[in-house]
Order: structure tokens, then C-alpha cells, then sequence
């Protein structure tokens, strides 16, 4: 997968190899309605940090569907591994 921003000019790419999850938060209509991050790994850059989020966050998923076939609210982790 392929994120649509670039590194912000004048910061250095993180290590090759590191690792951020993301929790989000999926509505009933699959929508992303919050992205959490545990822990940055050492991903300084404020501005690729938010390129991220926005980015997760405007992505539409199957929502999940619960015992009698309703869509329902969920959570689910994206691990982005940066190989540079």
C-alpha cells in the first residue's frame, strides 16, 4: 500500500523497518470515525504523523456484522511497516 503524502522536506526517513499500529475505530456504515496510535515508534515528524491519520482516516471498510446480520461498530489494527 502506498500512502499519498511524501516526507516532509528536510526530515529524514524513519528506519528502514520500523513499525507503527493504528487502531481505528470503524462506524456501522464503515466509516472511520477515530485513529489511535499506542505508539509512534520513533516517528518524530508532526506532519507525516498527520498525513497518516488523515490519510487512515478516510478509508471505508466492510463494516463488521453481528449475530443477526446488522452492521455494527468495530475496531481493527493496521500495522505500517516503513521500508524505506
Amino acid at each position: 500500500m502506498k500512502f499519498g503524502s511524501a516526507y516532509p522536506s528536510g526530515h529524514l526517513p524513519v528506519e528502514k523497518g520500523t513499525k507503527v499500529t493504528f487502531i481505528l475505530a470503524v462506524a456501522s456504515d464503515g466509516s472511520v470515525e477515530s485513529v489511535t496510535v499506542p505508539d509512534w515508534n520513533g516517528l518524530e515528524s508532526g506532519r507525516l504523523r498527520g498525513d497518516l491519520v488523515a490519510n487512515l482516516s478516510s478509508w471505508r471498510f466492510d463494516p463488521a456484522i453481528d449475530e443477526g446480520g446488522n452492521a455494527v461498530a468495530s475496531e481493527t489494527k493496521i500495522t505500517v511497516s516503513f521500508n524505506l
